[in-house]
C-alpha cells in the first residue's frame, strides 16, 4: 500500500488525483481545493500524507494564480508576480520530478517524501545564492 500511496502524493504534489487521493472544490471559496484520503489506508500512511496536503493545495492554488495573472490585461505587477512564480513553481516540479526518479528506483520511502517536502525550500534558498 506505500508504494501507491507515494505514487498518489506525487501526483497530488503537482494537483492530480489518485487511488487513494482525491480532489475536492471548496464550495463558497473559487479556486479553494482540498485533498482528502480514502479511509481504507492505513492509518500511519495516513497521518504522513495529511501532513503534505498543505504543499499540494498551495502548488494547485499557485498554478491557479499564475494561469489567471499571466495576461498584461492584469496589470504590470500581477503579471511580474505570475512570472517568479512560475519560475518558482518549475523549480518545484523539478524538485516532484527528482522525486518519482527516485521512487522509481526503489530509493524512496513516505517518510522520505516528507523529509524532502521539507527540505525543498531551504534547498531554494541556498541554490538563490550560488
Amino acid at each position: 500500500q506505500e508504494l501507491l500511496v507515494i505514487d498518489d502524493l506525487l501526483s497530488a504534489l503537482v494537483g492530480i488525483e489518485g487511488r487513494y487521493i482525491s480532489i475536492k472544490r471548496v464550495r463558497g471559496k473559487e479556486g479553494y481545493v482540498v485533498f482528502q484520503i480514502d479511509s481504507s489506508m492505513d492509518l500511519a500512511l495516513q497521518e504522513l500524507t495529511r501532513r503534505i496536503f498543505p504543499l499540494c493545495e498551495d502548488f494547485v492554488l499557485a498554478s491557479q494564480f499564475v494561469e489567471s495573472r499571466s495576461h498584461f490585461k492584469t496589470g504590470l505587477v500581477n503579471h511580474a508576480l505570475a512570472a517568479a512564480l512560475r519560475a518558482f513553481l518549475l523549480d518545484y516540479q523539478a524538485m516532484v520530478a527528482q522525486l518519482e526518479h527516485q521512487f522509481r528506483l526503489g530509493r524512496l520511502s513516505v517518510q522520505g517524501l516528507w523529509f524532502f517536502c521539507q527540505v525543498f525550500p531551504l534547498y531554494l534558498h541556498v541554490t538563490n545564492y550560488l
